[in-house]
């Protein structure tokens, strides 16, 4: 997913995979590929931006989970960057899959997610902004067949 979404994020280290004997794996840009450790995440050939845009909004909530945090996470102190919404699922850690013999698998936690700061990230992934009340596409002063530049008065539910 990151890989995606590289020419967005800032180039260096964007968060680490910490392993419980303390062994950190870097995730960071470069040329716009996200690299883990010093693979290559993905092959995904992107045209580059024309230029970074100034601000970049997260939009966060209760069902952003596992890969979506890793990837927010990997925007947190970024300076044009701003999280809104709700706390997301809380689902901060990586994972190795181990083949049973059954046919089964499991999933381990393994490691760790550190931010860039190499600040531990316990549980959710916390918005920076928390609307007051839920949005509803239904607002009032919204007239039927009325034209897209007329304002709307957001967080005002019918």
């Amino acid at each position: 997913m990151m890989g995606g979404i590289a020419p967005l994020y800032d180039e260096g280290v964007l968060e680490y995979f910490e392993r419980r004997d303390g062994t950190r794996t870097p995730i960071r840009r470069r040329n716009d590929q996200v690299l883990n450790g010093d693979a290559a995440r993905s092959a995904i050939d992107l045209p580059p931006l024309e230029r970074q845009p100034s601000h970049i909004a997260v939009i966060l909530g209760p069902k952003t989970m596992s890969s979506g945090e890793i990837l927010a996470i990997g925007f947190k102190g970024q300076r044009n960057v701003r999280f809104f919404g709700r706390p997301t699922g809380g689902y901060t850690t990586s994972n190795s899959s181990i083949p049973l013999d059954n046919g089964g698998m499991l999933a381990l936690t393994t490691s760790r997610i550190l931010d860039r700061s190499g600040a531990v990230q316990h549980g959710p992934v916390l918005p920076d902004e928390v609307p007051t009340s839920l949005w509803t596409p239904r607002v009032r002063g919204y007239r039927r067949g009325a034209p897209a530049t007329e304002p709307l008065h957001a967080g005002s539910a019918l």
